[in-house]
């Protein structure tokens, strides 16, 4: 049996060795979080669940991708690696990082269904609110995006961000500056 208390490196050198209840328990850790990251970029329910998948069936075949003696964490690394597939998965179908507006709403609505039913009014509110957030996130840039939907709805630090970019602090510390900014003025136009 393992213990929700193991390092997530004790994990992977145990799945090194094949030991499939440690995958489990590393998939336990990170899938809810992976998925809400990709749904964010994607703004689809299946394509994102389609790249977390993708993203722990790479490992799975692989562990030894995640070198646990480098200083990077795997959370980090593990978020690196679903990012640069959401990147592919648009790439492949010629469509920058940003999903289709009438595909929103539809995806609130699944993803939010256990809310509605115990309280419509807060579920409608947050429903509007999300939208209008989600307008003012796809008007930015994809770097941009990406860096705003790490830090303010992951809440990754900076320097996670900056890792999981592959750029300096400075530069996520930028991105993050003009974003707010171009969103601020999105939302009071929006308004």
């Amino acid at each position: 049996m393992l213990t929700p208390l193991l390092s997530d490196n004790r994990l992977i050198e145990r799945i090194t060795n094949g030991n499939a209840k440690a995958f489990d328990e590393l998939v336990k850790r990170y899938e809810k979080r992976l998925y809400y990251f990709c749904f964010h970029l994607l703004q689809n329910r299946e394509n994102a669940e389609d790249i977390v998948q993708h993203t722990f069936l790479k490992f799975w075949q692989n562990p030894d991708a995640f070198d646990t003696n480098q200083k990077t964490l795997f959370s980090t690394w593990i978020y690196q690696v679903a990012k640069n597939k959401c990147t592919d998965h648009f790439r492949k179908n010629n469509r920058m990082l940003l999903g289709e507006d009438n595909d929103l709403a539809e995806n609130i609505e699944k993803t939010h269904t256990a809310t509605e039913k115990s309280q419509p009014d807060i579920h409608y509110e947050q429903q509007e609110q999300y939208k209008i957030l989600q307008k003012a996130i796809n008007t930015l840039e994809e770097d941009a995006r990406t860096i705003v939907i790490l830090f303010h709805l992951q809440n990754k630090s900076q320097e996670e961000v900056a890792q999981i970019m592959q750029m300096n602090k400075r530069m996520v510390e930028g991105h993050l500056y003009r974003a707010r900014a171009k969103m601020k003025l999105f939302l009071q136009e929006d308004l």
